[in-house]
């Protein structure tokens, strides 16, 4: 413990000497974290544009979402069409009745309609009437 004063002398002399070198070294050093950062934020966009819905970053399709008033349990909306959730902890999602009216609206209108689900939430998948695909609701 006694020495510790002596080694930052003779390190802070060794690098008043040296200027080129030292500064070379911090150089080496700032650009090595650079490019470790880099790295790390490039693969984590990478992997974050492999996970998302093309579909919606494509901004090809027509998404329903639930109003924010059926969320917050304010304002008016139609019952009918939205199942609020079970617990406080559930999002509302459309009602059976509100996704075979959305399939009417598409129907009359020329659209293919496919129901999705960012969430992970079992409880909430709806089939079509002859089983072939699993669809939710598309809630932000």
């Amino acid at each position: 413990m006694k020495h510790i004063p002596f080694f930052f002398r003779q390190a802070f002399a060794n690098m008043d000497r040296n200027r080129q070198r030292t500064l070379f070294v911090l150089f080496c050093i700032a650009v090595g974290v650079a490019a470790i950062v880099s790295l790390r934020t490039l693969g984590l966009m990478i992997g974050d544009s492999l996970t998302q819905n093309l579909q919606q970053d494509n901004r090809g399709d027509l998404s329903v979402t639930i109003p924010v008033e059926a969320v917050l349990g304010t304002g008016s909306y139609d019952s009918d069409l939205i199942q609020p959730g079970e617990t406080m902890f559930n999002s509302p999602t459309f009602s059976q009745s509100g996704i075979e009216r959305m399939r009417e609206w598409a129907d009359e209108n020329g659209y293919e309609m496919t129901v999705a689900s960012r969430q992970n939430d079992t409880s909430r998948i709806r089939l079509n009437k002859d089983n072939s695909q699993p669809e939710s609701i598309l809630a932000f």
